[in-house]
């Protein structure tokens, strides 16, 4: 290998589990396998060093300037990458020093363009009164940091799933890292690190967060969360290579605020996805969502997937949505003048940790000049006039940041490229060294006249070649006309012969040496100033860090509001009632189905109904025809009930909501075939989720249940389900079902009441109405869904024979067991027993894989 070679796999030896990128001049070369992998996941060519021998070396490179086009397909497809740099001045003959600076993960990749968070997620297992899991969870691209403890592993791999982290750091000494491995690798496609816990967590975390104490963190820093974030920020160090510097929010998830929303919930209501394909565009996300920002954004995903249960803070928001759908003109204002700025949060770690790039302090800058814009800033005046939810803009803040502005607004062009972008008139030294940087090829041109006119010889050209500077060239012809004006004491025409080609002879000069060294001084003095400039800036970026952080907050909520504003006055959306005195009650007027409604053909409008449920009908049981409406119906109360605990307005005429603990939602069916689940296993599966979580004051949807096994099974879970949340649970359920012998219920208790999909009939034609009323149906109408689906006549009409035959008991339907056993237990009580009493005498922490064997043995005579 060569010496470089050998320095490559030095430093892949340190980065086994990542693709390593090696400067080397103007391209990161890769060598070896990762040349193989580079090759094939960016489709370029793969190349070999010394093809002719008999183990050629693989390489492939990508351009150095053009490697952010690259790095982002590489971290899609879950690779981490080394970058190792040229450290030190480049020495011609000698080996140049290189070093590993950046580690890009999935989770700690900075792109600019994604507006959604990109979370990673660091998990410990420690035994503690408030649980024995325990996870810090963040986005590294804007500093929000995040700790949460769990008591029982099934909620606490859902929130795992719910998150959906981009990267996932095991702690090593986790005793149920292979089974939670697996379980993340079924639902999640997170690229999942094995890592240490520091020693000494808590000096870790003081030294590297400068603070005395870690009190002032409370909870989300207190034993054993600290663990899980101190596991995360030296993950966050080792790939990043220096200290962190953009922490702006380290907070503890209390359970006590939120409203329970699991992922089976979150899918089941087609919120981020659709049942469809995983369509994102047919969601209740991309319904509601118009904001304009990455930060308004951001802080949507937050809110919808994490409602609250804390009234304050809900009416707070509501007031804030009520008072710009009052003022029209106010939110437009405000829309098209956060859609002008760009994600500062982004900018500015960009800027810390990627580079100090002049473009992006120029993003930067016209985005504080938006909201600085004194004549016309809604933005500003709204943040000062207003409060927001754990965010304390004060005067003296919003001072510092104006400050700061004013300093780059002086100093970066509006127009910065990567090569200028200092002000004219702010420095006197870089104007000089950019007017002879920028008008050296005037100087030339005019050199070049002068020598036309003292040799007159026309064709004489003066050119520039990278490696070898400036020369003058003239054909052989004209050489000779050169070379006699030539004048040794005359520095602009003392030309002296640097090169014969063969149609061509170039030549230099004393003035000409003269003007290029001046020229390239210029453009390095140039760079040197300008760069030293950005670097004086980049300290108060640091300083001030922390205050944009949370002006970029205050902006996230303004997006949201306004955005909601605009929807509720488009779509005549109301304010609903929140309350927390009458906890049994839901009153929805006119409500309905935000996505579905969006989508209906032009000329056709949704059917609103309404819901009413208090303590004498806690559960209510749907009933009637297919494609009558009950799984929309069903939906569209639990989006409205979940909008209304975001603090959000509601598609309803009028809505008065009790606060609820749990929102949980089972409709619809599938497989989960990589873990091996039947539609109805699955089914029972969130089910049992349901119930064991649920509460009086949960809210519940469920849609038709049973109906992946037998008729007679079905039936029967059914019921009980519907008996257990009336005399247990009670908590607020709707329950869809084709089973019409439930109806019965409403007799045997209070809290339950029927209602069905209202159809209408004549001879000729069955209308579904899509209107909920009270009483239960009696019909399902399976043959008229058939029909509208196109199913051909002679099928029809023999479906409808056969459906007389069953209604009039011509034929009898049994239910058959698939399978029949025969009850030997007592015969066989003798063999039980001897088994029960070796199983009871096995010690199978202190046996050998032999005694197993012979255990087993034994137990398969008996």
């Amino acid at each position: 290998m060569t010496p470089a070679q050998k320095q490559y796999m030095e430093l892949k030896s340190q980065n086994k589990d990542c693709l390593l990128l090696f400067r080397m001049g103007d391209f990161y070369e890769a060598f070896f396998q990762d040349a193989k992998t580079l090759s094939k996941e960016l489709d370029i060519v793969l190349t070999y060093k010394d093809k002719n021998c008999n183990n050629p070396t693989p390489m492939a490179g990508v351009p150095f300037h053009s490697i952010d086009k690259y790095l982002p397909k590489l971290i899609q497809k879950g690779y981490k990458i080394a970058i190792a740099e040229q450290i030190g001045t480049v020495i011609p003959g000698q080996l140049v020093k290189r070093e590993v600076v950046n580690i890009l993960t999935p989770g700690t990749f900075l792109d600019q363009e994604n507006k959604d968070y990109n979370y990673i997620c660091a998990i410990t297992s420690f035994e503690s009164n408030e649980g024995n899991y325990h996870i810090a969870y963040g986005d590294f691209s804007i500093g929000e940091y995040f700790t949460k403890s769990f008591i029982d592993f099934e909620k606490f791999l859902n929130y795992i799933i719910k998150l959906n982290a981009n990267e996932i750091i095991l702690d090593i000494d986790f005793l149920q890292k292979q089974e939670l491995k697996e379980q993340i690798k079924m639902y999640l496609s997170s690229l999942i690190n094995i890592y240490d816990i520091p020693y000494d967590s808590e000096s870790f975390l003081k030294n590297n967060l400068n603070v005395e104490s870690l009190d002032g963190f409370g909870k989300s820093l207190s034993n054993p969360r600290d663990k899980s974030f101190a596991m995360l920020l030296n993950y966050l160090l080792n790939t990043q290579k220096q200290s962190l510097k953009n922490i702006n929010k380290i907070s503890y998830i209390s359970e006590d605020e939120q409203v329970n929303l699991d992922q089976n919930t979150i899918r089941n209501l087609e919120i981020f996805k659709s049942s469809y394909e995983g369509d994102k565009k047919h969601t209740l996300f991309s319904v509601i969502n118009n904001t304009k920002s990455g930060m308004g954004n951001r802080k949507m995903i937050d809110i919808i997937s994490n409602p609250i249960k804390n009234i304050i803070k809900l009416n707070k928001r509501l007031e804030h949505i009520d008072f710009l759908k009052n003022n029209e003109e106010l939110c437009q204002n405000l829309i098209q003048e956060i859609q002008k700025l760009n994600d500062i949060p982004k900018i500015i770690s960009s800027i810390i940790y990627k580079r100090n790039s002049p473009v992006l302090r120029a993003k930067l800058k016209n985005s504080l000049s938006t909201i600085f814009n004194k004549e016309k800033s809604k933005i500003l005046e709204y943040i000062q006039n207003n409060n927001f939810e754990n965010i304390n803009i004060n005067q003296e803040k919003i001072n510092k940041i104006l400050n700061f502005f004013n300093k780059i607004d002086i100093a970066i062009s509006e127009q910065a490229n990567e090569n200028e972008y200092i002000k004219e008139g702010y420095s006197e030294i870089i104007d000089n060294a950019r007017n002879l940087a920028n008008n050296s090829s005037e100087l030339i041109l005019k050199y070049q006249q002068e020598i036309v006119n003292h040799t007159k010889v026309n064709a004489i050209k003066i050119k520039y070649i990278k490696n070898q500077g400036y020369f003058i060239e003239t054909s052989k012809k004209d050489c000779k006309d050169l070379e006699k004006t030539s004048n040794v004491n005359i520095d602009k025409f003392d030309f002296v012969r640097v090169q014969t080609l063969k149609n061509q002879e170039r030549y230099i000069s004393t003035y000409l040496q003269n003007i290029q060294e001046e020229i390239f001084k210029s453009k390095e003095k140039l760079v040197q100033e300008q760069k030293k400039i950005l670097e004086n800036l980049l300290s108060d970026i640091t300083i001030l860090n922390q205050d944009l952080n949370e002006l970029s907050e205050g902006i996230g909520f303004i997006d949201i509001f306004t955005n909601i504003a605009d929807l509720s006055n488009k779509n005549g959306w109301c304010k609903p009632t929140i309350t927390d005195i009458d906890q049994k009650k839901i009153d929805i007027k006119q409500g309905r189905h935000p996505v579905i409604e969006k989508y209906l053909p032009i000329n056709e409008n949704f059917v609103a109904n309404d819901l009413f449920i208090d303590e004498k009908s806690t559960i209510q049981i749907i009933t009637g025809p297919n494609m009558g409406g009950k799984s929309t119906y069903l939906r569209q109360n639990a989006i409205i009930v979940l909008l209304a605990h975001c603090g959000f307005f509601v598609p309803a005429k009028t809505a008065k909501i009790s606060i609820v603990d749990g929102i949980y939602a089972r409709v619809g069916s599938g497989d989960i075939i990589a873990k091996n689940q039947s539609t109805f296993l699955t089914e029972m599966i969130e089910l049992a989720n349901i119930i064991n979580n649920s509460s009086e004051k949960s809210f519940i949807i469920l849609d038709e249940l049973g109906r992946g096994t037998s008729t007679y099974d079905g039936v029967a879970i059914a019921k009980s389900i519907v008996q257990f949340i009336a005399e247990k649970t009670k908590a607020k359920t709707m329950f869809a079902t084709h089973y019409h012998e439930l109806i019965d219920l409403e007799k045997k208790y209070k809290n339950v009441k029927n209602y069905s999909v209202a159809v209408y009939e004549n001879q000729k034609e069955v209308v579904f109405l899509k209107k909920i009323v009270k009483g239960g149906a009696n019909k399902s109408y399976g043959i008229d869904v058939a029909k509208i689906a196109g199913l051909p006549n002679e099928i029809l009409n023999n479906a409808k024979k056969h459906l007389k035959d069953f209604e009039n008991n011509k034929i009898n339907i049994t239910a058959t067991p698939l399978f029949e056993f025969e009850d030997k237990s007592k015969q066989d009580n003798e063999e039980l027993k001897k088994i029960k009493n070796e199983l009871n005498n096995i010690d199978i922490n202190n046996i050998t894989p032999i005694q197993a064997m012979q255990i087993l043995s034994k137990l398969k005579n008996i």
